[in-house]
Protein backbone atom coordinates (compact mmCIF):
# COMPACT_ATOMS: atom_id res chain seq x y z
CA UNK A 1 0.00 0.00 0.00
CA UNK A 2 2.84 2.44 0.76
CA UNK A 3 4.28 1.77 -2.74
CA UNK A 4 0.98 2.73 -4.39
CA UNK A 5 0.83 5.93 -2.38
CA UNK A 6 4.36 6.89 -3.47
CA UNK A 7 3.60 6.18 -7.15
CA UNK A 8 0.45 8.26 -6.89
CA UNK A 9 2.41 11.12 -5.32
CA UNK A 10 5.07 10.99 -8.11
CA UNK A 11 2.40 10.98 -10.79
CA UNK A 12 0.67 14.02 -9.28
CA UNK A 13 3.99 15.85 -8.89
CA UNK A 14 4.97 15.31 -12.53
CA UNK A 15 1.50 16.33 -13.75
CA UNK A 16 1.59 19.59 -11.78
CA UNK A 17 5.16 20.33 -12.94
CA UNK A 18 4.31 19.86 -16.64
CA UNK A 19 1.10 21.82 -16.17
CA UNK A 20 3.01 24.74 -14.60
CA UNK A 21 5.47 24.89 -17.52
CA UNK A 22 2.83 24.97 -20.20
CA UNK A 23 0.39 27.42 -18.59
CA UNK A 24 3.09 29.54 -16.96
CA UNK A 25 1.16 29.83 -13.70
CA UNK A 26 1.60 29.12 -9.96
CA UNK A 27 -1.79 27.42 -9.68
CA UNK A 28 -0.35 23.97 -10.45
CA UNK A 29 2.27 24.55 -7.77
CA UNK A 30 -0.43 25.42 -5.22
CA UNK A 31 -2.37 22.40 -6.34
CA UNK A 32 0.78 20.27 -5.77
CA UNK A 33 1.24 21.62 -2.21
CA UNK A 34 -2.41 20.95 -1.44
CA UNK A 35 -2.13 17.46 -2.84
CA UNK A 36 1.04 16.87 -0.80
CA UNK A 37 -0.71 18.03 2.37
CA UNK A 38 -3.65 15.71 1.74
CA UNK A 39 -1.32 12.84 0.88
CA UNK A 40 0.82 13.33 4.01
CA UNK A 41 -2.31 13.51 6.16
CA UNK A 42 -3.68 10.28 4.74
CA UNK A 43 -0.27 8.61 4.94
CA UNK A 44 0.10 9.64 8.58
CA UNK A 45 -3.38 8.33 9.40
CA UNK A 46 -2.42 5.02 7.82
CA UNK A 47 0.77 4.89 9.87
CA UNK A 48 -1.15 5.76 13.05
CA UNK A 49 -3.66 2.99 12.36
CA UNK A 50 -0.85 0.45 11.94
CA UNK A 51 0.91 1.67 15.07
CA UNK A 52 -2.36 1.48 17.02
CA UNK A 53 -2.96 -2.07 15.81
CA UNK A 54 0.61 -3.05 16.69
CA UNK A 55 0.25 -1.51 20.14
CA UNK A 56 -3.02 -3.36 20.74
CA UNK A 57 -1.46 -6.62 19.59
CA UNK A 58 1.64 -6.13 21.72
CA UNK A 59 -0.46 -5.11 24.72
CA UNK A 60 -2.63 -8.21 24.41
CA UNK A 61 0.45 -10.40 24.00
CA UNK A 62 2.12 -8.78 27.00
CA UNK A 63 -1.03 -9.20 29.09
CA UNK A 64 -1.35 -12.84 28.12
CA UNK A 65 2.34 -13.45 28.79
CA UNK A 66 2.08 -11.69 32.16
CA UNK A 67 -0.97 -13.75 33.13
CA UNK A 68 0.79 -16.93 32.01
CA UNK A 69 3.91 -16.05 34.01
CA UNK A 70 1.82 -15.19 37.07
CA UNK A 71 -0.07 -18.49 36.74
CA UNK A 72 3.14 -20.45 36.33
CA UNK A 73 4.67 -18.64 39.30
CA UNK A 74 1.61 -19.46 41.39
CA UNK A 75 1.72 -23.08 40.27
CA UNK A 76 5.43 -23.28 41.05
CA UNK A 77 4.89 -21.68 44.46
CA UNK A 78 2.03 -24.10 45.18
CA UNK A 79 4.14 -27.05 44.06
CA UNK A 80 7.10 -26.01 46.20
CA UNK A 81 4.86 -25.31 49.20
CA UNK A 82 3.17 -28.69 49.05
CA UNK A 83 6.28 -30.77 48.43
CA UNK A 84 6.34 -33.05 51.52
CA UNK A 85 10.07 -32.51 52.02
CA UNK A 86 12.08 -29.45 53.15
CA UNK A 87 13.33 -27.71 49.98
CA UNK A 88 15.57 -24.70 49.31
CA UNK A 89 17.08 -23.13 46.19
CA UNK A 90 20.52 -21.55 46.60
CA UNK A 91 21.56 -18.99 43.95
CA UNK A 92 25.05 -18.31 42.66
CA UNK A 93 25.67 -15.80 45.49
CA UNK A 94 24.94 -18.46 48.10
CA UNK A 95 21.61 -16.97 49.17
CA UNK A 96 18.52 -19.11 49.74
CA UNK A 97 16.13 -17.45 47.29
CA UNK A 98 13.34 -20.05 47.56
CA UNK A 99 12.38 -22.11 50.62
CA UNK A 100 9.15 -23.94 51.37
CA UNK A 101 7.22 -24.12 54.63
CA UNK A 102 8.75 -27.42 55.71
CA UNK A 103 12.22 -25.95 55.37
CA UNK A 104 11.18 -22.90 57.39
CA UNK A 105 10.16 -25.19 60.26
CA UNK A 106 13.78 -26.34 60.55
CA UNK A 107 15.05 -22.78 61.03
CA UNK A 108 15.61 -21.21 64.42
CA UNK A 109 14.70 -17.65 63.35
CA UNK A 110 12.84 -16.06 60.46
CA UNK A 111 15.58 -14.01 58.83
CA UNK A 112 14.56 -11.86 55.82
CA UNK A 113 17.75 -12.79 53.96
CA UNK A 114 19.31 -16.22 54.37
CA UNK A 115 22.54 -17.57 52.97
CA UNK A 116 24.51 -20.75 53.48
CA UNK A 117 26.24 -19.21 56.52
CA UNK A 118 23.08 -18.06 58.35
CA UNK A 119 23.04 -19.06 62.02
CA UNK A 120 19.28 -19.57 61.88
CA UNK A 121 19.91 -22.82 59.99
CA UNK A 122 20.56 -26.00 62.00
CA UNK A 123 24.28 -26.70 62.23
CA UNK A 124 24.24 -29.90 60.16
CA UNK A 125 22.05 -28.31 57.49
CA UNK A 126 24.26 -25.21 57.34
CA UNK A 127 27.42 -27.31 56.94
CA UNK A 128 25.78 -29.45 54.24
CA UNK A 129 24.60 -26.41 52.22
CA UNK A 130 27.98 -24.74 52.53
CA UNK A 131 29.83 -27.87 51.43
CA UNK A 132 27.46 -28.38 48.48
CA UNK A 133 27.66 -24.71 47.41
CA UNK A 134 31.45 -24.45 47.60
CA UNK A 135 32.12 -27.79 45.89
CA UNK A 136 29.65 -27.03 43.06
CA UNK A 137 28.83 -30.74 42.77
CA UNK A 138 26.14 -33.24 43.69
CA UNK A 139 26.18 -34.22 47.32
CA UNK A 140 24.22 -36.38 49.75
CA UNK A 141 24.38 -37.04 53.46
CA UNK A 142 22.26 -38.46 56.29
CA UNK A 143 21.25 -35.79 58.83
CA UNK A 144 19.46 -36.34 62.14
CA UNK A 145 17.26 -33.43 63.32
CA UNK A 146 14.82 -33.45 66.23
CA UNK A 147 14.35 -37.21 66.20
CA UNK A 148 13.95 -37.37 62.41
CA UNK A 149 16.44 -38.89 59.97
CA UNK A 150 16.85 -36.99 56.69
CA UNK A 151 18.63 -37.91 53.47
CA UNK A 152 20.03 -34.53 52.40
CA UNK A 153 20.44 -34.18 48.62
CA UNK A 154 22.16 -31.39 46.69
CA UNK A 155 21.53 -30.96 42.94
CA UNK A 156 23.67 -28.40 41.03
CA UNK A 157 21.80 -25.83 38.89
CA UNK A 158 23.53 -24.90 35.61
CA UNK A 159 23.02 -21.72 33.55
CA UNK A 160 24.71 -21.88 30.15
CA UNK A 161 27.03 -24.59 31.50
CA UNK A 162 28.02 -22.33 34.40
CA UNK A 163 27.30 -23.05 38.04
CA UNK A 164 24.25 -21.07 39.12
CA UNK A 165 23.61 -22.50 42.58
CA UNK A 166 22.05 -25.70 43.87
CA UNK A 167 18.76 -27.25 44.91
CA UNK A 168 18.66 -28.67 48.46
CA UNK A 169 16.12 -31.38 49.33
CA UNK A 170 15.80 -33.12 52.71
CA UNK A 171 13.93 -36.42 52.43
CA UNK A 172 12.51 -38.02 55.58
CA UNK A 173 13.95 -41.55 55.70
CA UNK A 174 13.11 -42.30 59.33
CA UNK A 175 10.71 -45.13 58.42
CA UNK A 176 13.19 -46.55 55.90
CA UNK A 177 16.00 -46.67 58.46
CA UNK A 178 13.63 -48.01 61.10
CA UNK A 179 12.58 -50.73 58.65
CA UNK A 180 16.21 -51.62 58.03
CA UNK A 181 16.86 -51.76 61.78
CA UNK A 182 13.83 -53.98 62.32
CA UNK A 183 14.89 -56.22 59.45
CA UNK A 184 18.39 -56.60 60.88
CA UNK A 185 16.92 -57.28 64.31
CA UNK A 186 14.51 -59.83 62.85
CA UNK A 187 17.31 -61.64 61.03
CA UNK A 188 19.44 -61.64 64.18
CA UNK A 189 16.55 -62.91 66.33
CA UNK A 190 15.58 -65.54 63.78
CA UNK A 191 19.18 -66.75 63.55
CA UNK A 192 19.34 -66.98 67.32
CA UNK A 193 16.05 -68.86 67.55
CA UNK A 194 17.23 -71.34 64.92
CA UNK A 195 20.71 -71.65 66.35
CA UNK A 196 19.53 -72.53 69.87
CA UNK A 197 17.74 -75.85 69.08
CA UNK A 198 20.38 -76.77 66.52
CA UNK A 199 23.16 -76.28 69.09
CA UNK A 200 21.18 -78.31 71.64
CA UNK A 201 20.62 -81.17 69.20
CA UNK A 202 24.24 -81.08 68.05
CA UNK A 203 25.56 -81.15 71.62
CA UNK A 204 23.42 -84.12 72.65
CA UNK A 205 24.24 -85.98 69.42
CA UNK A 206 27.98 -85.56 70.08
CA UNK A 207 27.56 -87.03 73.56
CA UNK A 208 25.49 -89.96 72.28
CA UNK A 209 28.12 -90.71 69.61
CA UNK A 210 30.96 -91.06 72.08
CA UNK A 211 32.41 -94.60 72.02
CA UNK A 212 32.36 -94.75 75.82
CA UNK A 213 28.75 -93.66 76.19
CA UNK A 214 26.56 -96.35 77.76
CA UNK A 215 23.78 -94.79 79.81
CA UNK A 216 20.30 -95.95 78.79
CA UNK A 217 18.50 -93.48 81.05
CA UNK A 218 20.43 -90.53 79.63
CA UNK A 219 19.87 -91.92 76.14
CA UNK A 220 16.09 -91.87 76.63
CA UNK A 221 16.20 -88.33 78.06
CA UNK A 222 18.40 -87.07 75.22
CA UNK A 223 16.23 -88.68 72.55
CA UNK A 224 13.15 -87.08 74.10
CA UNK A 225 14.90 -83.71 74.25
CA UNK A 226 16.15 -84.04 70.66
CA UNK A 227 12.59 -84.75 69.53
CA UNK A 228 11.35 -81.73 71.48
CA UNK A 229 14.00 -79.42 69.99
CA UNK A 230 13.32 -80.76 66.48
CA UNK A 231 9.62 -80.03 66.91
CA UNK A 232 10.46 -76.55 68.16
CA UNK A 233 12.77 -76.00 65.19
CA UNK A 234 10.00 -77.07 62.85
CA UNK A 235 7.59 -74.66 64.58
CA UNK A 236 10.02 -71.75 64.25
CA UNK A 237 10.57 -72.41 60.54
CA UNK A 238 6.84 -72.75 59.86
CA UNK A 239 6.06 -69.54 61.77
CA UNK A 240 8.84 -67.68 59.95
CA UNK A 241 7.40 -68.74 56.60
CA UNK A 242 3.92 -67.69 57.71
CA UNK A 243 5.11 -64.27 58.88
CA UNK A 244 6.98 -63.81 55.60
CA UNK A 245 3.84 -64.54 53.57
CA UNK A 246 1.72 -62.19 55.67
CA UNK A 247 4.29 -59.41 55.38
CA UNK A 248 4.46 -59.68 51.60
CA UNK A 249 0.65 -59.94 51.15
CA UNK A 250 1.06 -63.37 49.59
CA UNK A 251 -1.25 -65.10 52.08
CA UNK A 252 -4.45 -66.41 50.51
CA UNK A 253 -7.55 -65.88 52.65
CA UNK A 254 -10.44 -68.23 51.95
CA UNK A 255 -13.14 -65.88 53.17
CA UNK A 256 -16.47 -67.48 54.01
CA UNK A 257 -19.35 -66.86 56.36
CA UNK A 258 -18.82 -69.00 59.48
CA UNK A 259 -19.76 -69.21 63.15
CA UNK A 260 -16.89 -67.84 65.25
CA UNK A 261 -18.09 -69.74 68.34
CA UNK A 262 -17.54 -73.03 66.51
CA UNK A 263 -13.95 -72.02 65.71
CA UNK A 264 -13.30 -71.10 69.36
CA UNK A 265 -14.76 -74.40 70.54
CA UNK A 266 -12.56 -76.32 68.07
CA UNK A 267 -9.48 -74.50 69.34
CA UNK A 268 -10.44 -75.38 72.92
CA UNK A 269 -11.03 -79.05 72.06
CA UNK A 270 -7.51 -79.31 70.61
CA UNK A 271 -6.12 -77.97 73.93
CA UNK A 272 -8.50 -79.76 76.29
CA UNK A 273 -5.75 -82.00 77.67
CA UNK A 274 -3.58 -78.97 78.46
CA UNK A 275 -6.44 -77.42 80.42
CA UNK A 276 -6.87 -80.67 82.36
CA UNK A 277 -3.15 -80.96 83.21
CA UNK A 278 -3.13 -77.55 84.85
CA UNK A 279 -6.63 -77.76 86.29
CA UNK A 280 -7.66 -74.55 84.54
CA UNK A 281 -11.35 -73.88 83.94
CA UNK A 282 -12.52 -72.81 80.49
CA UNK A 283 -15.49 -70.45 80.61
CA UNK A 284 -17.31 -69.93 77.37
CA UNK A 285 -20.99 -69.75 76.52
CA UNK A 286 -21.78 -70.67 72.95
CA UNK A 287 -24.04 -68.36 70.98
CA UNK A 288 -24.08 -68.20 67.23
CA UNK A 289 -22.12 -65.27 65.85
CA UNK A 290 -21.44 -65.35 62.13
CA UNK A 291 -18.61 -63.35 60.53
CA UNK A 292 -16.82 -63.35 57.20
CA UNK A 293 -13.36 -64.83 57.73
CA UNK A 294 -10.88 -67.55 56.84
CA UNK A 295 -11.77 -70.37 59.22
CA UNK A 296 -8.26 -71.89 59.21
CA UNK A 297 -6.54 -68.62 59.98
CA UNK A 298 -9.05 -67.69 62.69
CA UNK A 299 -8.57 -71.14 64.22
CA UNK A 300 -4.84 -70.39 64.45
CA UNK A 301 -5.64 -67.05 66.13
CA UNK A 302 -7.72 -68.63 68.90
CA UNK A 303 -5.41 -71.62 69.23
CA UNK A 304 -2.41 -69.31 69.72
CA UNK A 305 -4.21 -67.07 72.22
CA UNK A 306 -5.60 -69.96 74.28
CA UNK A 307 -2.25 -71.77 74.23
CA UNK A 308 -0.52 -68.58 75.30
CA UNK A 309 -3.00 -68.16 78.16
CA UNK A 310 -2.49 -71.76 79.33
CA UNK A 311 1.29 -71.38 79.41
CA UNK A 312 1.19 -68.44 81.79
CA UNK A 313 -1.79 -69.42 83.94
CA UNK A 314 -1.18 -71.86 86.80
CA UNK A 315 -4.62 -71.72 88.37
CA UNK A 316 -7.99 -70.08 87.91
CA UNK A 317 -9.77 -69.79 84.59
CA UNK A 318 -9.59 -68.69 80.98
CA UNK A 319 -12.75 -66.92 79.84
CA UNK A 320 -13.95 -65.99 76.36
CA UNK A 321 -16.64 -63.32 75.96
CA UNK A 322 -18.26 -62.20 72.71
CA UNK A 323 -20.14 -58.96 72.18
CA UNK A 324 -21.49 -57.62 68.92
CA UNK A 325 -23.52 -54.88 67.34
CA UNK A 326 -24.84 -54.51 63.81
CA UNK A 327 -21.40 -53.95 62.31
CA UNK A 328 -18.65 -55.25 64.62
CA UNK A 329 -17.78 -58.11 66.89
CA UNK A 330 -15.62 -57.84 70.03
CA UNK A 331 -13.97 -60.97 71.46
CA UNK A 332 -12.24 -60.85 74.85
CA UNK A 333 -9.96 -63.67 76.00
CA UNK A 334 -9.19 -63.24 79.72
CA UNK A 335 -6.93 -65.34 81.94
CA UNK A 336 -5.99 -65.23 85.63
CA UNK A 337 -2.32 -65.82 84.95
CA UNK A 338 0.90 -64.04 85.78
CA UNK A 339 0.10 -60.94 83.71
CA UNK A 340 2.41 -58.61 81.79
CA UNK A 341 4.23 -55.59 83.14
CA UNK A 342 3.24 -52.15 81.90
CA UNK A 343 6.71 -51.66 80.41
CA UNK A 344 6.33 -54.80 78.29
CA UNK A 345 2.79 -54.21 77.01
CA UNK A 346 3.75 -52.09 73.96
CA UNK A 347 6.02 -54.85 72.66
CA UNK A 348 4.02 -58.07 73.12
CA UNK A 349 3.06 -58.25 69.44
CA UNK A 350 6.63 -57.84 68.21
CA UNK A 351 8.40 -60.80 66.66
CA UNK A 352 10.44 -62.92 69.09
CA UNK A 353 9.66 -60.56 71.98
CA UNK A 354 9.57 -62.17 75.42
CA UNK A 355 8.85 -60.15 78.51
CA UNK A 356 10.64 -62.45 80.93
CA UNK A 357 12.50 -65.74 81.21
CA UNK A 358 9.23 -67.41 82.20
CA UNK A 359 7.80 -66.52 78.79
CA UNK A 360 10.70 -68.20 77.08
CA UNK A 361 11.89 -71.19 75.18
CA UNK A 362 10.92 -73.67 77.88
CA UNK A 363 7.35 -73.45 76.60
CA UNK A 364 8.47 -74.68 73.19
CA UNK A 365 7.06 -71.65 71.41
CA UNK A 366 8.71 -69.80 68.57
CA UNK A 367 8.18 -66.31 69.99
CA UNK A 368 6.11 -65.48 66.92
CA UNK A 369 2.65 -66.54 68.11
CA UNK A 370 1.28 -63.10 68.99
CA UNK A 371 2.89 -61.50 65.94
CA UNK A 372 1.10 -64.06 63.77
CA UNK A 373 -2.18 -63.37 65.59
CA UNK A 374 -1.91 -59.65 64.92
CA UNK A 375 -1.04 -60.24 61.24
CA UNK A 376 -4.09 -62.45 60.72
CA UNK A 377 -6.48 -60.06 62.50
CA UNK A 378 -5.09 -57.10 60.53
CA UNK A 379 -5.49 -59.02 57.25
CA UNK A 380 -9.17 -59.50 58.16
CA UNK A 381 -9.61 -55.75 58.63
CA UNK A 382 -9.65 -55.95 62.43
CA UNK A 383 -7.41 -54.97 65.31
CA UNK A 384 -6.16 -56.56 68.51
CA UNK A 385 -5.07 -54.99 71.80
CA UNK A 386 -4.03 -56.23 75.24
CA UNK A 387 -4.73 -55.13 78.81
CA UNK A 388 -2.75 -56.63 81.67
CA UNK A 389 -1.20 -56.15 85.09
CA UNK A 390 1.42 -58.26 86.80
CA UNK A 391 -0.18 -60.99 88.94
CA UNK A 392 -3.66 -59.86 87.88
CA UNK A 393 -4.11 -61.67 84.59
CA UNK A 394 -4.31 -60.61 80.96
CA UNK A 395 -7.09 -59.77 78.51
CA UNK A 396 -6.68 -59.82 74.73
CA UNK A 397 -9.36 -57.85 72.88
CA UNK A 398 -10.16 -58.58 69.21
CA UNK A 399 -12.36 -56.17 67.24
CA UNK A 400 -13.49 -57.25 63.78
CA UNK A 401 -16.17 -56.25 61.29
CA UNK A 402 -18.95 -58.81 60.88
CA UNK A 403 -19.18 -58.07 57.16
CA UNK A 404 -16.21 -56.41 55.50
CA UNK A 405 -16.89 -55.27 51.95
CA UNK A 406 -13.19 -54.48 51.46
CA UNK A 407 -12.15 -58.02 52.41
CA UNK A 408 -11.90 -60.36 49.45
CA UNK A 409 -10.18 -63.65 48.82
CA UNK A 410 -6.52 -62.91 48.25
Amino acid sequence: MSKNWILLWLAAYLTAFVWAIFVNSVIPILFLFLFNAIWLFLFWQNIKTKISRSESFLTSQLTATTKDNVLKSQQLATLITHIPSPLALVDMQGELVIINDRFKRLMNDNEPLINFQSLSLPVDVRYFIRESYLNEASNYKTIHLDGVDYQALSIPVKNNNRYGGCLIILQDITRVLEGERLQKRFIADASHELKTPIASIKGMAEILNRPSFDDQQTLKEFLLQISKEANRLETVVADLLFISKMSSNRMYLDVQKNDVTVIIRQAFDSLRSEFSKKGITFEFYDKEVFIESDIKQMYQVFSNLLSNAIQYTDQGYIRVNIDKDQQNIVIRITDTGMGISEADLPFVFERFYRSSSDRSRDSGGSGLGLAIVKSIITAHGGQISVNSQLDHGTTFVIEMPIVNTKLTNR
